[in-house]
């Protein structure tokens, strides 16, 4: 990836055939986020797990387009955040590229695009985040993607290198103290792979997947209680989207994770790694004022059988991001880490409804129990009933780029956790964009 340095040079050959006058595209986006909760690490009253915080990120972006054929994206990145509960000092964080790629289409149905960029496909259940720790400033991958337009379907070629700290493109104003770095993840990441997508009839559009992956170089101790060793696994699965009449979609998703896991000397034996994980969903649209949508689903991630020397647990590699809920990112942290969804039945039932034009509403509900009950004891019970989720959401489009939306969710553990206090989430959000 520290060829994406060379870009500008790599570009020299192309621009002396230009099929149109360059142009060059920018945009900018400001973000005033306050977040607050409670009771979500440790569900106790008794305990202070209570957190109050606000972030403002600012993002840059443009394009210059030296041919119909060639672009060249950047994007930087910047966000501050202030510690209220516990009370923290304000650190200035660094300003980095969420993005640099270039893109060249090379062939009518041939395109390449190299460099730090987003990789998100389907839904996220696989390929969404490729920087899990500092939530939501960046999701970027640093990436290769090339990709063919078959007759039958796209065919991408994907690779993936994430180091747990930046280290492909310069960073400024890069934090100096320890306490203020910001890592990414706890352990290097490699991906390569294919993802196909067809739409083998108008109404249905099906995706396919294998990828392989290498997790090394956790940077924690070896005695960590959450640290795990070199894993190395294939990925593979599918999606499918089907719309059998207007206004109507089926979605599911089937995956199995297979690999091995490497000794801890003196404390784990090498391991097999076999997991799985899926989802179904239903939505319904219906031309009544208001435009209400109606959604149901269910999604299955396997759980670590203590019983066996393998380990079953689905492994969120590349998508450790609140696909569901930010109540339940957090209550993960004290299992493993944040955004490490795993051992998880989850039932979902949602209603949007649209009263104005520029106001949207949701409210959800998660039912979450665990395929594996936990050894009781510290944070578990004796039960495998995680508890339930209800939240409501609002969106506001405020004109002129502006953008706001309030969230809020209350987390009801179950016999899962020791102890059973309701916790919360409560997030503020303004975005201007240009």
């Amino acid at each position: 990836m520290r060829a994406s340095l060379l870009l500008p040079i790599l570009m020299a050959p192309f621009l002396a055939a230009q099929e149109t006058p360059p142009s060059l595209t920018w945009g900018a986006e400001l973000r005033l986020r306050s977040e607050s909760w409670n009771q979500l690490l440790d569900h106790r009253q008794d305990a202070e797990d209570a957190r109050i915080q606000y972030r403002l990120r600012s993002r840059l972006w443009g394009a210059w387009r030296p041919s119909e054929s060639l672009a060249l994206r950047a994007g930087l990145v910047q966000e501050n955040r202030h510690m209220v509960r516990p009370d923290a000092a304000i650190h200035a964080r660094e300003v980095v590229f969420e993005t640099l790629a270039l893109d060249w289409r090379f062939h009518p149905k041939g395109r390449l695009s190299v460099g730090r960029q987003d990789v998100q496909r389907g839904e996220g259940f696989v390929l969404f985040d490729g920087t899990p720790l500092d939530g939501s400033r960046t999701s970027y991958s640093n990436a290769l993607v090339a990709a063919w337009e078959a007759p039958f379907a796209t065919v991408e070629l994907i690779g993936i290198s994430n180091p747990r700290k930046d280290q492909y493109l310069p960073r400024f104003g890069e934090a100096r103290h320890p306490a203020e770095v910001q890592p990414l993840g706890e352990w290097d990441l490699q991906a390569t792979g294919l993802y196909v997508t067809g739409r083998p009839r108008g109404s249905v559009r099906l995706e396919g997947y294998g990828l392989q992956v290498v997790a090394a170089g956790d940077g924690r101790a070896a005695s960590h209680p959450f640290y795990r060793a070199d894993r190395r696994a294939v990925i593979a699965g599918a999606r499918v989207q089907w719309e059998p009449a207007p206004r109507r979609t089926f979605t599911a998703e089937a995956t199995a994770q297979r690999g091995q896991e490497d000794a801890v000397p003196g404390l784990r034996a090498r391991r097999d790694l076999r997991a799985w994980g899926g989802y179904a969903r239903f939505s319904q649209t219906f031309e009544r004022a208001w435009k209400p949508i109606c959604a149901v689903g269910v999604t299955a991630l396997s759980g670590d059988d203590p019983s066996t020397p393998d380990c079953e647990g689905w492994e969120p590699f590349l998508s450790r991001w609140p696909k569901w809920s930010e109540a339940l990112v957090l209550s993960e942290i004290p299992e493993a880490a944040v955004g490490t969804a795993t051992n998880l039945v989850l039932a979902e039932a949602e209603l949007r409804a649209r009263p104005r034009p520029w106001l949207e509403l949701k409210a959800f509900w998660l039912g979450l129990r665990a395929l594996e009950a936990p050894t009781p004891g510290g944070l578990y019970g004796d039960g495998r009933r995680r508890g339930q989720i209800w939240g409501a959401r609002a969106n506001l489009d405020l004109g002129r780029g502006f953008r706001a939306h309030g969230l809020l969710e209350r987390f009801e553990p179950g016999t899962f956790y020791g102890h059973r206090d309701p916790g919360y989430y409560l997030r503020f959000e303004v975005v201007w964009r240009r």
